[in-house]
């Protein structure tokens, strides 16, 4: 039932109550002195009047509390909108932060493992000597142009300027993990200086073998050092993208409106 139907039921309700009850009480015949005689629906309500009068307080209680249930709920929802409004800001913010950011450190995240996966990691009795490093240079030298795109790309989506105006959000934990990423990242970044020049310049004679040349070089001297970075990837990644997702999940709703 609309609520206006809903009003005018009440209404009439109301009116035949009144009239039921103040008609009869007017114009009705009193009783006799001996208890004899009179308007019948007027004696009625004379000798049931306690009743109907409770039952009437029990109608105006009623009501009282719906009417104050209703304005509660219009001041809840006003409250509602209100804090909607106000933070409508902050979930802009987030979900500036959250996409592309989110995508693309997950396609970032499935790079590293892939490859740790392609070198035989995990596996029982993992360990990090020069047999198992030996094993993994053919596809550390063949995957190196994906894991060093997957290095910049992951530097690069945290410093973007909607990424960090959105730092303010974050939890403690989510904030101390992407420092602790960004630290692993950007030492492995330092690590590629001293061959971004030369594999440009081997790029430009279009020399494959000085390029290969300059990879295994590289690898002698941080083939440690890039496998203990994929593996701090494996495990860092997965809390920045958890957390972004519940703070996104957490502002979504006041988008709307």
């Amino acid at each position: 039932m609309q609520e206006h139907h809903k009003r005018r039921f009440g209404w009439l309700v109301s009116i035949v109550v009144v009239v039921a009850l103040v008609m009869p009480i007017v114009f009705g015949a009193p009783r006799k002195p001996d208890g004899t005689g009179g308007d019948p629906w007027r004696n009625e309500i004379f000798d049931f009047q306690t009743l109907i009068t409770g039952i009437l307080a029990i109608c105006a209680a009623w009501l009282t509390i719906r009417q104050m249930r209703n304005d509660d709920a219009a001041a809840q929802r006003r409250h509602e909108e209100l804090t909607a409004l106000s933070l409508r800001p902050d979930a802009l913010c987030v979900s500036r932060a959250f996409e592309p950011q989110h995508q693309e450190l997950t396609v970032m995240h499935d790079i590293f493992r892939k490859n740790l996966w392609k070198i035989g990691f995990p596996h029982e009795g993992f360990s990090m000597n020069r047999e198992y490093l030996d094993a993994a240079r053919p596809v550390l030298v063949k995957e190196f142009d994906g894991i060093h795109f997957a290095v910049h790309c992951c530097l690069e989506a945290m410093e973007r300027p909607q990424f960090i105006e959105a730092a303010r959000l974050f939890t403690g934990r989510m904030s101390r993990d992407i420092d602790v990423t960004k630290k692993h990242i950007e030492r492995q970044v330092e690590r590629y200086v001293s061959l971004n020049e030369p594999l440009a310049e081997a790029a430009a004679r279009k020399s494959e073998d000085d390029r290969l040349f300059l990879i295994e070089h590289w690898l002698d001297r941080n083939e440690q050092d890039l496998m203990f970075f994929m593996l701090a990837m494996l495990v860092q990644l997965p809390k920045i993208l958890k957390g972004l997702h519940l703070l996104e999940e957490r502002y979504k709703p006041y988008l709307r409106g």
